[in-house]
């Protein structure tokens, strides 16, 4: 199979059949993902949220459409959704990742080791210049789940774990595992 694959990629002769048979993977790959959000949690945004978000969060607008799976709710912010606690807002004492460490180590999360896999973080922490910003918590599906912000829209959604990154929340800056 990848002897033939090789060989048409390097055969001029059948570039045009090479470009219908990409176009036909990426409808394929479309309608995949239109199957994967259908069975998705949760809803589709409106599109007053969708309008929101994605201006806030431009990767959010790629495919591989997001969902919401909780509507606004300012009882609990993107911390306490993190540690699994939607009665009460959280926050570290301080906004640095040391003090986050802490934080989540009292709700028995640690820092993700050098060399330890990504399979086993549990909660993502994004920050600017050192400083935490929002925390993710792994769902399902290779999908992240975040309480965003408390300003309308709030919602709970359901997102890859790259698409929030960029001038609001920063990067990903230390990932966090359960400790046993």
């Amino acid at each position: 199979m990848l002897a033939a694959a090789l060989l048409i990629l390097s055969a001029p002769a059948h570039a045009a059949g090479l470009s219908a048979a990409w176009r036909e993977g990426a409808a394929r790959i479309a309608s995949l993902e239109a199957a994967r959000a259908a069975r998705a949690p949760g809803r589709a945004p409106t599109a007053e949220e969708r309008a929101a978000l994605e201006e806030w969060f431009p990767a959010l607008a790629r495919p591989g459409d997001w969902r919401v799976t909780a509507e606004t709710d300012p009882a609990y912010n993107c911390f306490a959704w993190a540690v699994g606690v939607t009665d009460r807002r959280l926050h570290a004492d301080g906004d640095y990742l040391e003090q986050f460490d802490e934080f989540f180590l009292a709700y028995g999360l640690a820092p993700l080791g050098p060399g330890e896999s990504l399979e086993l973080a549990e909660v993502a922490a994004y920050a600017i210049g050192g400083v935490i910003t929002h925390a993710a918590r792994r769902a399902s599906g290779g999908l992240w789940e975040s309480k965003i912000g408390i300003e309308w829209p709030s919602p709970r959604i359901l997102h890859r774990l790259d698409e929030l990154e960029g001038d609001n929340y920063g990067r990903i800056a230390r990932f966090y595992r359960r400790v046993h």
